[in-house]
């Protein structure tokens, strides 16, 4: 988002409205699912883990940092959905987790 976006909002939306900005094809991804592993940090980071949270995989804090409890619940979902086990999230988690392109 440039400077002159974020002015043009601040003419139409209310102070202190919640803005979720999103980018390219993979919203909170960007323009492309990256693999997440230990020390990674972001909005994908943060929106896997609420997702895990949601079902019922991940018990931490959502923080948007990967850590030793987003491994635990990843490697859960894993081993329940018959994935190789592995300390990370790449595009066949992202895809049984449940999020999809769009436009």
């Amino acid at each position: 988002m440039y400077n002159k976006d974020v002015k043009e909002l601040y003419k139409i939306i209310p102070h202190g409205t919640r803005v979720t900005i999103t980018q390219g094809l993979y919203g909170p991804f960007g323009s492309y699912y990256r693999m997440l592993k230990s020390g990674t940090r972001g909005a994908d980071v943060y929106a896997v883990q609420k997702k895990l949270k949601e079902l019922g995989f991940y018990n931490g804090y959502v923080s948007g940092i990967y850590g030793k409890d987003t491994d635990y619940a990843i490697n859960k979902f894993q081993k329940k959905n018959k994935i190789r086990v592995h300390n990370a999230i790449g595009v066949t988690e992202f895809k049984k987790l449940g999020f999809i392109q769009f436009e």
